[in-house]
């Protein structure tokens, strides 16, 4: 019983660290110095 309630809560915060990465790209999306971070991220 305390695996199925550790495997929930896994899940659980699976789901919304993806909801949050998900809401962190689109707002860097947005941002018109997006294209700045992504092309500093490539040449790393």
């Amino acid at each position: 019983m305390n695996e199925k309630e550790d495997v929930n809560i896994n899940l659980f915060d699976l789901k919304f660290l993806i909801e949050k990465a998900t809401y962190y790209v689109r707002s860097l999306k947005d941002e018109r110095n997006s294209m700045k971070l992504w092309d500093s991220f490539k040449s790393t």
